[in-house]
């Protein structure tokens, strides 16, 4: 549970829901006892957090022991799965387990990973187990559902549920010397122009071309500056490459925030040149935050 579309979708809708009626568990990827972004605001609002390795070929028996004892014995009578492909073996459990609603919510409209032989017959059983053991299919768009989900059921069983954010923190209007001292605080001059990107570092949000592209802009203006807020997989190339190319007094790379509301209301263009995308969350906040699409 780190600051991510999915992640954060899911705590719009779970900080603002009747918890005394509806409680979440959240069975999450993690390794060396990592603590995510959300775990400690889950843990107060009453929710679960289930540790659980990431399936591999070697664990898939394994995996789905886990899944079906944490459904066991937590007594739970919904499973609502979104880890694109093999959410397959999360609705396999469900349906072991007998649990009435089997939810699988597409996120997406493409996979990055290479297809490989062996990526492309792992794809097709998920996307078997999935239509065969979900009984209710959702999507963020409706080329997310067709991704994922076959033609009957997209016709039988789909519901769109659009993404949404909580307005409140976008629209309140910060005080002016509110915006100045946050870019002070990240070594940006108050007069500069601050472009800006939030998301996960992996290959769907395309970091490469936005380094490429702030490079060349950067050649022809002094007064712009790069701002980028998240993590992931690839960050550490991408901090290579500021290096490399000596962007390091322009470009910020700050990591995991909970100030997104404050930092886009100092940001003068929003970027996301993503090479996939289900329906960016960050759009909306980038909108609700009222970023131009103009850098002047």
């Amino acid at each position: 549970m780190n600051l991510g579309g999915t992640e954060t979708y899911l705590m719009n809708i779970y900080r603002t829901l009747n918890r005394d009626e509806v409680q979440f568990g959240f069975l999450t990827y993690y390794t060396n006892d990592e603590i995510g972004f959300y775990d400690k605001e889950i843990i107060k609002l009453g929710g679960e957090i289930h540790n659980i390795k990431p399936v591999s070929l070697l664990n898939i028996y394994s995996f789905i022991k886990v899944i079906r004892k944490t459904l066991r014995e937590g007594g739970y009578q919904v499973l609502h799965a979104h880890t694109t492909h093999n959410m397959g073996f999360a609705l396999l459990a469900a349906k072991l387990e007998n649990i009435e609603v089997r939810i699988a919510h597409s996120h997406n409209t493409l996979v990055g990973k290479k297809a490989t032989v062996f990526h492309k017959v792992y794809r097709k059983v998920m996307y078997e187990f999935i239509n065969r053991f979900a009984n209710c299919f959702c999507a963020c768009s409706l080329k997310a559902g067709e991704h994922m989900f076959t033609p009957d059921n997209l016709q039988n069983e789909f519901h769109y549920l659009p993404n949404a954010v909580d307005l409140t923190q976008f629209l309140s209007e910060n005080k002016v010397t509110e915006n100045l001292q946050l870019k002070e605080s990240l070594g940006i001059p108050v007069d500069a122009k601050v472009m800006g990107h939030v998301g996960r570092y992996g290959k769907a949000k395309n970091h490469e071309f936005i380094m490429s592209m702030f490079f060349e802009l950067s050649k022809k203006r002094e007064d712009v500056y790069l701002v980028l807020v998240g993590d992931g997989p690839s960050r550490k190339k991408i901090e290579l490459e500021v290096v490399r190319l000596g962007m390091g007094g322009k470009v910020k790379v700050l990591g995991l925030r909970s100030d997104i509301a404050c930092l886009m209301k100092i940001m003068d263009v929003f970027i996301l040149p993503s090479l996939y995308e289900g329906f960016g969350i960050v759009l909306l906040e980038a909108q609700a935050s009222g970023l131009p699409q103009e850098l002047n």
